[in-house]
């Protein structure tokens, strides 16, 4: 081995490790996203988006109207409990026979 340069295994083996070369192939590594990953994935988030924006004003709407049924239902309540105290009476106003035989009007945003 007189006047021939040592190879990478000499090397470390002299330094008293042995660590196997890795082939040149196997060393590059991508440094990070391509542009056009991060446009897809960017036009997937936005695709998503578009699909869930409309189902959640549905939900919304749905959860308002729930809420005022709920609130209807609640002083529908309130006012024949009042009845019930004030030994059948109710209070004078609009639609006194429907809180008589419970069908009170209930009525949406657009008065419908």
């Amino acid at each position: 081995m007189l006047g021939t340069v040592p190879d990478s295994r000499q090397r470390l083996r002299s330094a008293g490790r042995f660590v196997l070369p890795c082939p040149p192939s196997a060393r590059r590594l991508p440094a990070a996203f391509t542009l056009i990953e991060l446009l897809v994935v960017i036009g997937l988030i936005g695709l998503l988006i578009g699909i869930m924006l409309p189902a959640l004003g549905k939900a919304r709407a749905s959860a308002r109207q729930t809420r005022e049924m709920a609130s209807a239902h609640q002083l529908m309540a309130a006012f024949n409990l009042y009845s019930y105290e004030a030994r059948d009476r109710i209070l004078p106003g609009y639609a006194a026979e429907a809180w008589i035989n419970g069908s009170m009007p209930v009525y949406n945003n657009e008065g419908a």
